[in-house]
């Protein structure tokens, strides 16, 4: 009995660790996981748009805007996508000045105040720099007046860098970019190379009107953009098949998503009150850098413009929004 427990041990023990052998060959045959690739600032978390300084705060200047860093902190947004803010009368393009701050909107010593504040909480800060952001001509004016524009926003592009801005939005990218091509390379070479004086990667965002995946996609190739920001999302009837194309066609770290904007106006009005936290829950999940308007977070609805007032007490009017 004392031999059959000791050859039943050495079996046990034996048994064990060819098991082990056999686990440790099978890891190793394995093939490997793709690795996980290379992530920036933009693909940490979301991104808070602000188009309209005066509906965002009591105030309705930069200054009221660096006072709500905080909350916008609490929300966990990894930057603010702001402006439209430079002095843009509407489709005029000589009266175009990239550098100047709309007096409505604050002043250059309100926005260093402003990128100091929020830098401290960890939020970069994006400007939105589309040319002709109030006029309905088009984002970049008539196709005689693109080169010139374009032109332009090169000096303006490193003096916004200088101050200290994380990167740049800009609407109508596919305009630019097949109309002055030559241009377009020089403004991403300017937004997206690093430099010893500013290492830290900055984010170039375009963004289109296109629906179509299709576009979308031909876009962010051609376009060469970090982000694109795009209304692939509408019509709600496709959104699984325009996901599969894009994540299929494109490194995640490429994808941006959103609902709602400038132009379309806030998630609440677009679906409706009752489906505001499943579309949020929506973009945060989808593979890609969400986009949320401001407001989206407590549903604001749009009453007759598209930048509704910002509303920040508890006991205030709700106007129809949401109380989350």
């Amino acid at each position: 009995w004392v031999r059959t427990r000791w050859a039943l041990l050495v079996v046990f023990w034996l048994g064990w660790l060819g098991m082990l052998g056999g686990a440790v060959l099978i890891i190793l045959q394995a093939p490997r996981c793709r690795d996980l690739p290379a992530t920036n600032w933009w693909n940490d978390g979301p991104l808070y748009q602000i188009g309209n300084i005066q509906a965002f705060t009591d105030s309705r200047n930069l200054k009221g805007l660096e006072q709500k860093i905080g909350s916008l902190f609490q929300l966990k947004v990894k930057g603010l996508v702001i402006g439209p803010i430079h002095v843009a009368p509407a489709d005029e393009a000589m009266s175009l000045r990239f550098e100047e701050i709309s007096p409505e909107a604050g002043n250059l010593e309100q926005f260093k105040g402003l990128v100091r504040a929020a830098h401290k909480k960890g939020i970069s800060v994006v400007l939105d720099l589309t040319p002709n952001y109030q006029g309905s001509s088009g984002p970049w004016f008539s196709n005689i007046s693109v080169t010139n524009v374009a032109e332009r926003l090169k000096s303006a592009l490193v003096f916004w860098l200088n101050e200290g801005v994380d990167g740049v939005q800009l609407s109508g990218v596919e305009r630019v970019a097949s109309v002055v091509p030559s241009l377009w390379t020089d403004i991403r070479a300017i937004v997206q190379n690093g430099t010893d004086e500013h290492p830290n990667k900055r984010v170039l965002i375009g963004v289109t009107d296109r629906s179509s995946a299709n576009d979308v996609s031909d876009l962010l190739s051609s376009t060469g953009v970090d982000l694109l920001i795009s209304r692939v999302l509408r019509p709600a009837a496709e959104h699984a098949q325009s996901v599969q194309l894009l994540y299929s066609s494109h490194i995640q770290t490429k994808l941006a998503w959103s609902l709602g904007g400038r132009a379309e106006g806030h998630l609440a009005s677009l679906v409706g009150p009752a489906l505001v936290k499943l579309h949020q829950l929506l973009l945060l999940t989808l593979p890609g850098t969400p986009v949320f308007n401001y407001g989206d977070e407590i549903g604001l609805m749009d009453e007759g413009t598209k930048f509704p007032r910002m509303l920040w007490d508890s006991d205030e009017a709700l106007n129809g929004t949401l109380q989350v």
